[in-house]
């Protein structure tokens, strides 16, 4: 069963460094079954608090979402990614069609 990692930018700390860490991230999906739903695209809030973007991520497995984001070239993305911005991130789990 599908899963989707959801990627949820609150706020920027280091511009520099979130371009870095884009450049990391996107040598971790080498090798992994991903494909990119949502890239930073336009929002329309309905409720709740407003954020900076959003990326969904999906994967044919959460075993293989979980593989990705603990791969040791996510984790070196990661490190980053932490000093840059923060985000809340999550993988949920799709419904059979």
């Amino acid at each position: 069963m599908s899963a989707y990692v959801v990627m949820i930018r609150e706020g920027v700390n280091d511009t520099e460094k979130l371009k870095s860490y884009g450049e990391l991230a996107k040598k971790a999906r080498e090798g992994h079954a991903i494909e990119s739903l949502v890239f930073y695209g336009e929002e329309v809030f309905l409720e709740g608090k407003e954020n900076e973007g959003c990326v969904i991520l999906k994967f044919p497995s959460i075993s293989a979402a979980k593989d990705w984001y603990y791969s040791p070239a996510y984790q070196d993305a990661l490190r980053l990614r932490k000093l840059a911005a923060s985000y809340q991130v999550f993988i949920v789990k799709g419904v059979a069609t």
